[in-house]
Formats: structure tokens, sequence, C-alpha cells
């Protein structure tokens, strides 16, 4: 009863699964970007998918539907700097309880990785985004930061 995700945006739906694709998202950073700015808004430029009942406006995602959504980010730094990566899940205006990723320091030439996976309840208007502080690495068509959702049920 599962549904399988591929990376073309093709969801297949087996054995009459429900179909969770209008309430998930997955974007991506395609381009290293290095924020400077403690509580900076991580702006996501490549939409991999995005359902019908989400908006997507500056990184952040907007849910039309409540219910406990399976939120998860995963983000890489390349290790040309030892600032601090600092980067958590934030509804509305505040941060998400026990989700930080966080690195500090680093071997120049060395890559840094960290993420999060959690069950956030959400209402309808409910705005998830990534907020924090670093750099963050992207590559053409090999993206190590990301941020996806999917609505579990209510």
């Amino acid at each position: 009863m599962a549904t399988t995700i591929r990376g073309s945006d093709n969801f297949d739906t087996a054995l009459n699964a429900p179909d969770v694709s209008p309430n998930a998202w997955h974007i991506s950073l395609n381009a290293s970007v290095n924020f400077t700015v403690q509580n900076s808004t991580l702006t996501f430029n490549e939409t991999v998918h995005k359902g019908g009942n989400l908006t997507l406006s500056g990184g952040k995602i907007t849910v039309s539907v409540s219910g406990m959504y399976l939120i998860s980010f995963m983000g890489a730094r390349q290790g040309t700097t030892d600032a601090v990566w600092d980067w958590s899940i934030a509804v509305n205006s505040g941060e998400v309880s026990d989700s930080r990723a966080y690195v500090n320091g680093n071997n120049v030439g060395q890559y840094d990785s960290t993420g999060i996976t959690i069950p956030v309840q959400l209402a309808a208007g409910d705005v998830v985004f990534i907020r924090g502080i670093g750099h963050c690495y992207g590559g053409n068509g090999a993206s190590m930061t990301y941020f996806t959702g999917v609505r579990l049920g209510v």
C-alpha cells in the first residue's frame, strides 16, 4: 500500500494506495549560496515536485489541507569555511521544536552534511520553511540540499 516517488516527478500508486502527491513537495538547491544573516529563509531554486494543494513562494510552502506532515531537510556545505551552519524547520514565525540541523568547523576541502526528518501537525494556511545561517551547497543536477514534505493523514 505504498506510494512510490521517483525523481522524474512520476507518482505511481500501487494497490489502490491513496494519492499523496497533491499534499507533497520536494524542492532543492542547484547552486551554492552563502546565507550570512541568522534566521535567513533558505530559498530553494529548483522544484522537483509541488502538489496542487500547496503554494510555494520564496522557499516557503503554504499548505491548504491540515494534517500530520512528515517534513525533511537535508543540507550540505562545502568545506571552504569553518563558519557555523545552523538550520531548522520553521512554521509561520516559530522554529519547530527539536528540528535543528547544526555543524560547526571542518577541514578545507571536506564536505559536511546533516539533516532532520520530523512529523509536524500543520493547519490549513500554515507556512513551513527552513531558516538559519550558513553556506549551502548545490550543484546542477546533483543537489545536496533539499526540503521535502508529505501529508500523512489527519
